[in-house]
């Protein structure tokens, strides 16, 4: 079975406009003015009204996709691997279409949802970056923290276009 190549990071929409910090102080860290105690994730800082929430590192010491970690998992099992992936990647369109969509109609309910969806999917292929932001997205969603929604929602495609490349990238050198 030769599965379609999959590029969804190219056609990901992302929420314009949501730029809902107040000020961007000079220690790089946000000043998020409707903010009230998110969840700590790794990278990111909990905060209470009027405090400051450290910007997701760029170079965080956790690898965007731990394949090392993955293959462990699963006993260095490479067609088991193959499998997941393709499961992975016939799967995960639907459910950030839905996503996007909850996100857009302000379905708080369905983000919350959605996200804990993601966040198993993404954790089951160790990609803990992208399992930690929408962990942050489906604890805002579930807070009901709609000023900040759209951006945490921004920062989740970010990890996920990240991921993306990584496993297409992977996919790419196992074909040849």
């Amino acid at each position: 079975m030769n599965p379609k190549p999959f590029h969804l990071a190219a056609n990901l929409p992302l929420i314009p406009g949501a730029g809902v910090f107040s000020e961007l102080s000079g220690s790089g860290r946000y000043v998020f003015p409707h903010r009230k105690a998110p969840n700590p994730v790794a990278g990111v800082g909990s905060t209470e009204e009027g405090e400051t929430m450290d910007q997701p590192q760029k170079s965080s010491p956790e690898p965007v996709w731990n394949l090392p970690e993955l293959l462990t998992r699963i006993d260095n099992d490479q067609e088991l691997l193959r499998e997941l992936l393709i499961i992975f990647k016939k799967d995960f369109p639907s459910h950030v279409c839905s996503l996007t969509e909850a996100i857009a109609t302000g379905n708080l309910r369905n983000v919350t949802a959605l996200s804990h969806t993601l966040k198993g999917m993404f954790a089951n292929l160790a990609a803990n970056r992208a399992a930690a932001a929408a962990a942050c997205l489906e604890q805002t969603a579930r807070a009901g923290e709609s000023a900040t929604l759209k951006q945490t929602y921004e920062n989740l495609n970010a990890e996920i276009a990240n991921l993306l490349s990584e496993v297409e990238a992977h996919m790419a050198e196992v074909r040849r």
